[in-house]
């Protein structure tokens, strides 16, 4: 029997000052170091994929968090709630999936706050060309509609259903390398509805029809 939990959304509130000073808002958990905050943020991408409980969906951050002279005394970087903007830098780039919390920057120091503010578009940035990337190159399943070959390119035209992936059109193009010995670009493009390989050498028409019947009883 499978046992499901109730989805618990975390709103994580991160400050030095003391409650009198800047107290935690209502229906927010607290933490003093940004580690702290990462540790939970650790934990979103199970919780999301796995149907685990708790979710971070909310995070407000503070800038600086009293650690400087502790920083300097101890010879290493003094933590800031940058580290946890960083954090979530690196989770994008590595899965654009991963569900980002909303974030809510509330340090009074106006360098930091633009330093994080930088980061944020940062992160942006990354998950929009990481997302397009990763739709034509891992989530996309569109069938292709047809295959032309240029003089100087290979162009897959897809459609919205597709069941092939382009790793599946890497490795037929490593075919086509070997049995026609022809050098193409493994750095595909994709453009709209296109995926394009680029030959290293404008080949002559009647290769290139050769290279169509390849794809087409390979089953494109």
């Amino acid at each position: 029997m499978k046992v499901t939990h109730p989805q618990t959304y975390l709103k994580i509130f991160l400050d030095d000052e003391t409650l009198e000073k800047r107290p935690t808002p209502k229906g927010w958990l607290r933490a003093r170091w940004p580690e702290e905050v990462i540790e939970l943020l650790k934990l979103n991408a199970y919780s999301a994929y796995q149907g685990g409980f708790a979710i971070v969906s909310d995070i407000s951050l503070d800038h600086d968090l009293a650690d400087e002279q502790a920083a300097k005394k101890e010879e290493r970087a003094e933590r800031t709630g940058y580290d946890v903007l960083l954090f979530l830098e690196e989770m994008v780039s590595n899965d654009p999936d991963y569900p980002i919390p909303n974030v809510v920057i509330h340090t009074a120091n106006p360098v930091g706050r633009d330093k994080m503010i930088g980061a944020l578009e940062s992160i942006k940035r990354i998950r929009d060309k990481s997302e397009s990337l990763w739709k034509a190159k891992k989530a996309s399943r569109e069938e292709i509609l047809s295959v032309i070959v240029h003089s100087d390119e290979i162009c897959f035209t897809v459609l919205s259903t597709f069941k092939l992936l382009v790793d599946d059109l890497d490795d037929l193009i490593e075919q086509v390398k070997q049995k026609f010995n022809v050098e193409i670009d493994s750095n595909w493009s994709a453009n709209d509805d296109d995926i394009w390989y680029t030959f290293k050498d404008e080949i002559e028409p009647e290769l290139g029809d050769e290279i169509e019947e390849f794809f087409n009883s390979a089953g494109l």
